[in-house]
């Protein structure tokens, strides 16, 4: 049991990884390889960004409602769970369709409301990207609620390994329209990623056919009730999703209006490299979403036990992060980019509050959609995004994408704490009591104090060389995870596995 469980968060923590550096990988290509790199990474970014938001009523949600229901039945009535996937599976297709032809077939249509008006050939390839991304997520969701984690991981490598060995080509033999190429990479590496997906979900619906129930429990939905069901939940998780989505990308479809395409480059690397450092809370947000809902049916005690320390590890990943970018993420980015990123590497440190927030306020979206309760947190996100929007006007056009990070920061606080006051209502209101916050309080304290030993031994060897910068990372990795391991961090966090 414990090496399976090894395996999980190990998988998982792969997946994570390989989601997140993909982008930062592709990105040192073309900061590296391409003429003019921060704009054109401002373009790729403005399509991508389009391309997410325009996804959002395709994906609806069912990604995350596949991984509830299937989780939830795989072992109790595996026929249920194979008719839960098989109807949000024909759903998600049929809605991808509905998104992605319009913009493949009528893309001098939508150009000028994208900000693309002299280059609606862009639109185009923005349809095939949110045709083959939207089923590339939803399949490997798919595999990590069949508690297949390993061939989630294998599904994100090759989605990576072909991006980026397309875009290496493309910049070996100098294409005259690198953005157009850059995105048709990315094209190339989600379809090969969903016919991976499609290969591994074959097998896995044979086993979960030949599973016999264990039985007991309530008997579950069938039919028009499966239906009712997945739409049900679907809708508040969509809404959520939106939520988070405008939160996330509406900055990114600003910048240019508000500043330019060249702030949007150099704000989205930044951001590119924040995300992927965040990968560890997303694997433990990956293993809470499988095994959540599930402890929330058979043991509420464990489930919060299991939620506690979700927290626990995604906080301490969280100030990991924080440390390390103060102690060289400046520097070891212009060793790898080059002199082009100088305001990419000065607006990094501005992340760190965000880094430190996000890491607690991301996870109670996890543990909410787990309790089947994310139509609250799409409110409290709803509500957000139209503060985070009022706080981009305000800031962007003065301080450019500097300004938007300090809106999405400032939009997090209230997220952070409203959000933790919905989890103490479904997982026990004990979580909410003057002793559990001055525990979580201690905890962060604690762990903080581990970060900024950490950050300063790092400072001291920092430099902007190769050595120096990678081997500042080092040694803040090596003291906080000793200091952690001779505290007893380590062991308070296990149960996150």
């Amino acid at each position: 049991m414990r090496a399976r469980r090894l395996v999980r968060i190990s998988a998982s923590l792969g997946a994570s990884l390989l989601l997140q550096a993909r982008n930062l990988i592709v990105s040192v290509v073309v900061f590296r390889w391409f003429a003019d790199p921060t704009e054109l990474w401002g373009v790729v970014s403005l399509v991508v960004a389009w391309v997410t938001l325009l996804s959002l009523p395709a994906k609806f949600g069912l990604e995350l409602t596949a991984v509830q229901l299937v989780s939830r039945y795989r072992e109790a009535a595996p026929r249920a769970a194979l008719e839960a996937m098989a109807q949000a599976s024909a759903l998600r297709v049929a809605l991808t369709l509905l998104a992605s032809l319009p913009l493949v077939f009528l893309p001098a249509v939508f150009a000028p409301w994208l900000g693309l008006d002299d280059a609606p050939h862009l639109v185009a390839v923005g349809g095939w990207l949110l045709l083959t991304t939207s089923l590339y997520e939803y399949g490997t969701m798919l595999l990590s609620s069949a508690d297949d984690f390993v061939a989630m991981m294998l599904a994100r490598l090759m989605y990576a390994l072909v991006n980026i060995g397309g875009i290496a080509w493309i910049a070996w033999v100098g294409l005259e329209d690198p953005a157009a190429a850059i995105l048709w990479s990315q094209v190339a590496g989600g379809a090969a990623s969903v016919l991976l997906s499609l290969a591994v979900l074959a097998w896995q619906v044979r086993r979960l056919a030949r599973q016999p129930p264990v039985g007991g429990g309530a008997v579950p939905p069938a039919g028009w009730g499966m239906a009712r069901e997945i739409l049900r939940f679907s809708l508040p998780v969509s809404l959520v999703a939106a939520a988070g989505q405008v939160f996330s990308y509406l900055d990114r479809v600003m910048i240019p209006w508000l500043a330019d395409i060249a702030q949007l480059g150099s704000y989205a690397l930044a951001s590119s490299v924040v995300a992927a450092a965040l990968f560890g809370t997303y694997a433990f947000r990956n293993v809470a979403r499988s095994q959540l809902p599930g402890l929330l049916l058979r043991d509420p005690a464990e489930a919060r036990a299991t939620l506690l320390a979700g927290y626990r590890a995604s906080t301490a990943v969280g100030i990991w992060i924080a440390a390390g970018t103060l102690a060289c993420a400046s520097d070891l980015l212009r060793v790898v980019y080059g002199a082009e990123v100088d305001e990419a590497a000065r607006m990094l440190v501005w992340f760190v509050p965000y880094v430190l927030i996000s890491a607690h306020a991301n996870f109670s979206a996890t543990a909410l959609v787990a309790a089947d309760r994310p139509g609250a947190y799409a409110v409290l996100m709803g509500g957000l995004s139209v503060l985070n929007l009022g706080l981009n006007l305000l800031l962007i056009p003065v301080l450019g994408g500097f300004g938007a990070i300090a809106s999405s920061t400032l939009s997090l606080v209230p997220l952070a704490v409203l959000s933790y006051r919905l989890i103490s209502q479904v997982y026990g209101e004990v979580l909410w009591t003057w002793r559990s916050v001055g525990d979580g309080a201690v905890a962060f304290g604690r762990l903080a104090g581990l970060g900024a030993v950490a950050s300063a031994a790092g400072w001291a060897l920092s430099a902007p060389d190769a050595v120096h910068a990678v081997g500042a990372g080092v040694i803040v990795t090596l003291v906080f995870g000793l200091l952690m391991q001779l505290t007893g961090e380590v062991g308070r966090i296990r149960a996150a596995a």
